[in-house]
């Protein structure tokens, strides 16, 4: 399990509707447990790139490729990094989460959620 604390009111409007709803302050102190799911497709994760180079190359790898070695396809254009690689993604690498938003990365501050063995970001097949 993840353990998180709400967004405060003034500042998200999702987690000012929780809070309304939960009748507290807009920043009164709220604790989220978030499940960690893992991969529901049976894979063991083998590979783990280390450099940035072979970071950017899965940008132009084949998607049965990227599928083979556990990335998990979010939409047409992103893929997602298996949780596994979370520790070995190289620092302020540029990543792509789920809302499409590019962020560089750095351990320990982006935000590490697993659910069905995926990271919520990863690459854009553009």
């Amino acid at each position: 399990m993840s353990e998180e604390l709400l967004a405060f009111g003034d500042t998200n409007p999702i987690a000012k509707k929780i809070r309304d709803f939960l009748g507290i302050g807009d920043f009164d102190e709220v604790g989220c447990v978030l499940p960690q799911f893992e991969r529901i497709d049976g894979k063991t994760i083998t590979y783990v790139p280390t450099t940035v180079a072979e970071y950017d190359a899965l940008k132009n790898a084949p998607e049965n490729i990227l599928e083979d070695i556990g990335l998990g396809q979010w939409d047409e254009k992103i893929w997602l990094y298996p949780a596994e690689w979370y520790d070995y993604i190289p620092e302020d690498y540029e990543v792509v989460d789920i809302s499409g938003k590019t962020e560089k990365f750095q351990k320990d501050v982006t935000f590490y959620e697993r659910r069905c063995g995926c990271l919520p970001f990863g690459l854009s097949k553009s």
